[in-house]
């Protein structure tokens, strides 16, 4: 790794489960068939998922899945407060996802 920052930990999550290597183990509502079974299918380039995989597996979660899931609950916790839909496109905007 040489150069490179070492990952940030992931924080614990309420339930204070936790991996081995530290990252947020499956929380009790996480559904992996429901995620990525034959109702939300959610499809990724093969080099981005194996980029993943390897985050994942360096940072201790227990799937790439498990992953994927903290980080999208991490992203989308930012419109929690939305009172409407010009809030959320403003937020939108502000972290560079539309412009």
């Amino acid at each position: 790794m040489g150069d490179k920052e070492p990952l940030e930990r992931a924080p614990v999550p309420p339930s204070g489960r936790t991996s081995a290597l530290g990252a947020p183990s499956t929380p009790d509502h996480f559904d992996q068939q429901a995620m990525f079974g034959s109702k939300n299918k959610i499809k990724l380039d093969p080099e981005l998922f194996e980029r993943i995989r390897k985050i994942a597996d360096v940072a201790g979660y227990a799937s790439p899945e498990e992953f994927i899931h903290h980080v999208l609950e991490r992203e989308v916790a930012q419109f929690d407060d939305s009172q409407s839909d010009a809030d959320i496109a403003a937020k939108l905007k502000g972290l560079g996802y539309i412009s």
